[in-house]
């Protein structure tokens, strides 16, 4: 057994806690290292602790993830594509609000070629949206809580991008730091936030408070530490949507979907037991007892309120406070 302090991934921000489950999960999936789990330091950012089954340090890990966005801007999933790489209504896909109809045949196509432990894209369907729930003003699909993006800024041709970023080794004329340097900041820090390429409103250090500067929307173009970014979107299958009550509710997240809440836990944990985890009502609860969070060893509860009254149909997860 391996174990491998984040430094760069903190379960005190919102951005560090889903980057750290999606690495999770894509080690998981990918199963190099064996059985793979997450914990957290005991420091006053909770950093990430990973452990893995099979021996794994620093290059190791890096390289793998490397390996893993070889092609991945071509999974099917990021351009509306059916399991055999056919385009969803004959086009690719830049965004997932579309029509309903279009989204059904979607999922159909794609839970027909799912099968025990190859499920993938059915779970990153799971994730975007269900058919049952529109928008109010357009008709369109209702997306998940964790789509925050709008305008110039289409979901899945920015997830593309950010793929083939990473899976690249140019630097995209100095755009970006190359994949290697990338992945190794993301993960130990510090963070530079010298990629230009939007947070996806993952990031609360990243939100432009235009009415605090002296520029306006569109002076500046959006940074962010991207390898990080990459690993949020790769977690969104922990996070699947239902419908409730004619609204689209997505796990981790309150009803009005105001509130993203997440459980800082005692023991390291597989990404199967983290899925329930964050699912589990006693998240907003206010009324849940210390004695109970104590025998579900969960040690603290954050939440970051997700902000989008003023962006024009862009979200922002803002910063985080210890709310038990």
């Amino acid at each position: 057994m391996s174990m491998i302090q984040l430094s760069g991934l903190k379960g005190s921000e919102p951005i560090g806690f889903l980057a750290a489950v999606g690495l999770l999960r894509v080690l998981a999936e990918r199963r190099t290292f064996g059985e793979v789990k997450l914990g957290w330091a005991d420091d006053s950012a909770w950093s990430a602790v990973l452990h893995t089954e099979k021996a794994c340090d620093q290059e190791q890990l890096v390289s793998d993830l490397l390996g893993h966005l070889t092609g991945r801007a071509n999974f099917p999933v990021f351009g509306g594509r059916g399991p055999d790489g056919t385009a969803i209504g004959g086009v690719e896909w830049n965004d997932f609000k579309v029509d309903p109809n279009l989204f059904r045949t979607w999922l159909i196509a794609t839970r027909s070629a799912a099968a025990q432990g190859s499920r993938e894209g059915a779970d990153f369907l799971s994730a975007f949206g269900s058919e049952l729930i529109t928008a109010r003003s357009s008709g369109d699909l209702k997306p998940s809580a964790l789509h925050m993006t709008s305008g110039k800024q289409l979901f899945l041709k920015l997830c593309r991008n950010l793929a083939n970023s990473l899976g690249s080794s140019s630097d995209r004329k100095g755009k970006f730091k190359g994949p290697l340097e990338a992945f190794v900041e993301a993960l130990f820090g510090p963070w530079g936030y010298a990629d230009e390429f939007s947070s996806m409103g993952f990031d609360p250090n990243m939100e432009p408070v235009y009415a605090l500067e002296a520029s306006k929307p569109g002076d500046d173009n959006p940074v962010s530490t991207r390898a990080a970014v990459w690993l949020a979107v790769e977690a969104m299958p922990l996070f699947p949507v239902v419908p409730v009550k004619g609204r689209l509710h997505t796990r981790a997240f309150d009803g009005r979907v105001t509130s993203f809440r997440w459980p800082i836990w005692d023991e390291p944990l597989t990404a199967d037991t983290v899925r329930t985890a964050l699912g589990l009502a006693e998240l907003f609860d206010p009324k849940v007892t210390t004695e109970r969070l104590d025998r579900l060893a969960i040690r603290a509860i954050m939440e970051s309120e997700r902000d989008s009254k003023t962006r024009k149909g862009y979200g922002q997860l803002r910063p985080a406070s210890r709310v038990r």
